[in-house]
């Protein structure tokens, strides 16, 4: 999967041939079709891996903190050390054109989100701000992906830590 991976983050969905696969992992053809029945079927496994590693996997990092402001944080550090803002990019492009793709990327936004809403409500306890600032903190994440260039690094921790102090002062 991180062939794919690779090959998405960096030339986008059009770039997620067949042929490049092959050649990226030294197989021949006649292996891909072994294991995918064609390129969709191997585009359906490839997402599926993402939601799973890239949503529920990273939620099941951050569940190892014990307090909400903890996962919180954790959370954080996951999203700001994981730089992969140009395979977000990438799936979310991909996603206005294919419907199954769109699928997909409905499916791990509203996961994300209600992770966030979560852990927001974990800290005021009123639900309306929770849902408010939830929704901030996935918007943040996804916007600090789509800026050219993508915002990463210190800076991105940086807003982060703002985010956390305005919430902090509002609470």
């Amino acid at each position: 999967m991180a062939a794919g991976f690779e090959l998405l983050g960096e030339q986008g969905e059009a770039g997620l041939t067949i042929e490049a696969l092959i050649s990226c992992l030294d197989v021949t053809k006649g292996s891909f079709y072994h294991h995918f029945k064609n390129r969709t079927a191997y585009s359906v496994e490839l997402l599926g891996y993402w939601e799973q590693e890239m949503t529920q996997g990273i939620i099941d990092q951050a569940n190892v903190e014990v307090t909400p402001k903890e996962r919180m944080e954790r959370l954080t550090r996951i999203t700001v050390d994981a730089d992969n803002p140009q395979l977000e990019v990438a799936i979310r492009a991909w996603a206005l054109r294919d419907p199954v793709v769109r699928e997909f990327q409905e499916k791990v936004d509203k996961k994300r989100m209600a992770y966030c809403v979560l852990l927001c409500d974990g800290l005021t306890k009123n639900k309306a701000e929770a849902k408010m600032w939830g929704e901030l903190v996935f918007t943040v994440f996804v916007g600090a992906q789509q800026t050219i260039p993508a915002l990463r690094g210190k800076r991105l921790a940086k807003l982060y830590g703002e985010l956390q102090r305005l919430y902090e002062a509002a609470m």
